[in-house]
């Protein structure tokens, strides 16, 4: 099955309304041909802008979302007391 049909079933299989999309995670940043590499983006927000077809680029620098920097090990996230503070 090809990349097209294996989306179509994944779409029917799931019940997707949208196309559904592929996060790829690189250990180095390597310039990459038709990508884009946004300013001030939150992760979800990326992923949205990949359902609508865009080729974008997250690092440590240009994400600014914290916890999603931190969850994805792009920065180290701040540490909380067992309180709460």
């Amino acid at each position: 099955m090809d990349l097209k049909g294996s989306a179509m079933a994944l779409r029917d299989i799931l019940g997707l309304t949208c196309e559904p999309i592929a996060v790829k995670f690189f250990e180095d940043l390597l310039p990459l041909d038709g990508f884009e590499l946004p300013s001030g983006r939150r992760y979800c927000q990326v992923l949205m802008g990949a359902r609508e077809g865009q080729r974008l680029l997250l690092n440590a620098d240009n994400i600014s979302c914290p916890a999603a920097a931190s969850a994805q090990g792009l920065r180290q996230g701040k540490t909380r007391s067992k309180n709460g503070e």
